[in-house]
């Protein structure tokens, strides 16, 4: 079984991309497709989004970057809470897609579970992010609040996974072992890109052999313990340094199940 791992598309901000990224599909052929979020500012457009790349793929898997979760679009009228438990849910499964935060999905025998993650702190030294005025989740007073919430809803899915299959793939679109990159990431901005509570919650659990995230725009591949930790963000297109089809190769974890 072929599957394919990608986050972080950004396609406002990636003009010509979604064509690319399709035609990549028609010629590599995944079974399964993952997308770990952050396709637009919003989510008003993600529904026609997702039926156009469901089309060139068997099953696809997705969980919501922060960017999907902005309230943008609805000028505040429903909460971050609301958009990602009720509002996002609804836009794919209607567009025929799996919707992992709901829960975990078993295919052929392979565990998949996923979450948007958060992390621990907005940016330090008066560095601002949109997240700060465009989520709003009811309850939870702080980011770090956000991410504890987050990993108890991850630690369900796997203890529910566990009980039906061997091998667990965990996507989590924001950074679940910060502290393993603390060294070329700035000190302002490390606590922004994730949180070691997501990655203490997957540690605990043998049955994951593999671990997706995004938010970060860096490729990079690290064995942690008995698990494969891969980041496959897309990022922006002023990042880039190849062309896009060469640069969806270098993100895109492509695994034969």
């Amino acid at each position: 079984m072929k599957v394919f791992f990608i986050s972080d598309l950004h396609f406002d901000h990636n003009p010509g991309l979604l064509n690319v990224f399709v035609d990549f599909l028609k010629k590599h052929k995944p079974e399964v497709l993952v997308v770990g979020g952050d396709l637009f500012n919003g989510s008003s457009r993600l529904g026609g989004l997702l039926k156009i790349l469901k089309e060139h793929t068997s099953r696809l898997l997705f969980v919501p970057g922060n960017h999907d979760l902005w309230h943008s679009d609805t000028l505040g009228a429903v909460d971050t809470t609301e958009m990602y438990r009720k509002y996002i849910r609804g836009t794919v499964l209607r567009s025929g897609c799996d919707y992992l935060p709901s829960g975990g999905v078993i295919i052929n025998g392979i565990g998949f579970a996923g979450t948007t993650g958060w992390y621990d702190a907005f940016p330090a030294s008066g560095q601002k992010t949109p997240d700060e005025k465009l989520c709003f989740f009811p309850g939870l007073a702080s980011p770090s609040d956000v991410v504890e919430k987050m990993a108890e809803d991850l630690e369900r899915q796997l203890y529910d996974l566990e009980t039906h299959v061997d091998r667990i793939a965990v996507t989590v679109h924001t950074v679940p072992f910060p502290a393993k990159i603390a060294d070329s990431i700035e000190e302002n901005i490390l606590g922004y890109q994730g949180s070691d509570v997501l990655g203490n919650v997957i540690m605990k659990h043998d049955k994951v052999k593999h671990v997706f995230s995004g938010h970060l725009h860096r490729q990079f591949r690290a064995r942690i313990g008995d698990k494969v930790w891969q980041s496959v963000a897309y990022g922006y297109a002023r990042e880039l340094s190849v062309s896009p089809e060469e640069h969806l190769l270098q993100c895109t974890a492509m695994i034969d199940f």
